[in-house]
């Protein structure tokens, strides 16, 4: 029983930590606005999609459960639309505004939080339904931004904005 709770605790650590690490980082301005941007850059373009392509590659699609998959992709979507729906028409928010509080709603913290633990505590065909989840964030995420790119540069076309997702590193 103690084993459980010391590898909750370490596997739950380095997620704190960071968050900790973050508020003394902002509390004490070690990093500007442009550094800010830049660590954001950093992990949108190059940590995010290699941990994405990791999971993505390792994939067991023997254990799938298709029927949980929809259901979740279901509840998803609708969440997303709800948070959508609130703040468009609620909050009387802009529709990019919208889009971000729905992505911030339908996303739970899997990757960094559920899927460490669960990569401790079960078995590789049990962490599947994670990865799963996972794998298809990368395509509602690209989605939106598509949607948010869309939304913010009316100028562009929407050929422009499928191209540039082409060269997203996430999506791909």
């Amino acid at each position: 029983k103690s084993f459980m709770y010391s590898l909750l605790f370490f596997t739950t650590l380095p997620l704190f930590g960071l968050v900790f690490l973050g508020f003394i980082v902002a509390k004490f301005s070690l990093f500007n606005q442009n550094d800010a941007k830049i660590l954001l850059k950093f992990i949108g373009l190059i940590i995010l999609p290699t941990l994405g392509i990791k999971i993505i590659g390792e994939l067991r699609y023997e254990y799938i459960n298709w029927n949980l998959y929809f259901l979740y992709l279901v509840s998803q979507c609708f969440i997303y639309f709800c948070g959508f729906f609130l703040t468009k028409n609620f909050f009387k928010r802009s529709n990019a505004e919208s889009i971000v509080i729905g992505m911030t709603s339908a996303f739970s913290n899997h990757l960094f939080f559920v899927y460490p633990i669960a990569l401790f505590e079960f078995e590789a065909k049990h962490v599947v339904p994670i990865e799963t989840i996972i794998s298809a964030d990368f395509i509602t995420v690209g989605l939106s931004v598509c949607a948010l790119d869309y939304l913010t540069n009316k100028d562009i076309k929407f050929n422009e904005i499928f191209i540039k997702q082409l060269k997203n590193p996430a999506l791909i």
